[in-house]
């Protein structure tokens, strides 16, 4: 995903004068406001995930001596 810095416009010249600047500017502007949003639910989405995940998970203890799997993949 790109990053806000990304989002910078790259205007020539000659196009800084024109009527796009204003459709491009408002461009801008939205794909902020919806980099912003998706980071937001991105992050929600995280701690929901997190919380599902804490439920089921068991805390679990070692003795030094015991036998544990070890899986690499």
């Amino acid at each position: 995903m790109p990053t806000s810095h990304d989002l910078r416009a790259k205007l020539t010249p000659d196009v800084r004068e024109t009527e796009y600047v204003h459709r491009l500017e408002h461009l801008k502007s939205t794909l902020k406001s919806a980099y912003k949003m998706v980071r937001e639910n991105s992050h929600k989405s995280h701690a929901t995930n997190k919380r599902h995940y804490d439920r089921r998970a068991k805390e679990r203890s070692f003795q030094i001596g015991d036998i544990v799997g070890y899986n690499v993949e």
